[in-house]
């Protein structure tokens, strides 16, 4: 919903005053991460990048081969073929190039690496702080964002249960 994929149920998620579900321009201004991505049969990396590129007008080219040569992969490779944790790279490779103001990460570091794991943090805290984007991460793992995040949210059969800065969490 928050991506402006799913209509919402009730209410609207807004980003500058417009309803992300109807509006083209604010989904430009969102980069959404899922868990289970698709691909187009036969799409290559660069294939995905070529895509994003037409979508997103801040998509940063320079920035995207360079994650590319950190996670040492292939542009012309297949996406199927990729493994889990190469797609996630290649995945999150994107994402950060497309600059987005708002990035919607859904459980972004399985199959990750421990070593790999590492760098995407890195990239993710140098992304914001050189676009000044809002990363937005789901996951079970706590322990795994917590290098990246100073806020959590946590929400239990749809309801908020936890809202607090991440240093106040032991409070709850």
């Amino acid at each position: 919903t928050c991506a402006g994929i799913l209509k919402p149920d009730s209410g609207d998620v807004q980003i500058n005053g417009e309803p992300v579900f109807d509006s083209a321009s604010a989904r430009k201004t969102l980069f959404y991460l899922p868990d289970e991505a698709y691909f187009p049969f036969g799409t290559t990396i660069n294939g995905m990048a070529r895509f994003y590129r037409g979508y997103f007008p801040r998509f940063n080219t320079v920035r995207f081969r360079r994650m590319l040569e950190l996670f040492e992969l292939n542009p012309k490779k297949l996406m199927y073929g990729l493994s889990k944790g190469m797609k996630r790279q290649a995945l999150i490779s994107l994402a950060v190039a497309a600059t987005p103001e708002y990035l919607l990460m859904d459980e972004s570091f399985d199959g990750i690496d421990p070593v790999r794991r590492s760098i995407v943090k890195d990239l993710l805290l140098e992304y914001m702080a050189e676009s000044g984007g809002c990363i937005l991460i789901s996951s079970h793992n706590l322990s795994e964002v917590s290098a990246i995040c100073d806020r959590v949210i946590m929400l239990n059969s749809k309801q908020v249960k936890i809202d607090c800065d991440l240093s106040d969490l032991g409070d709850h």
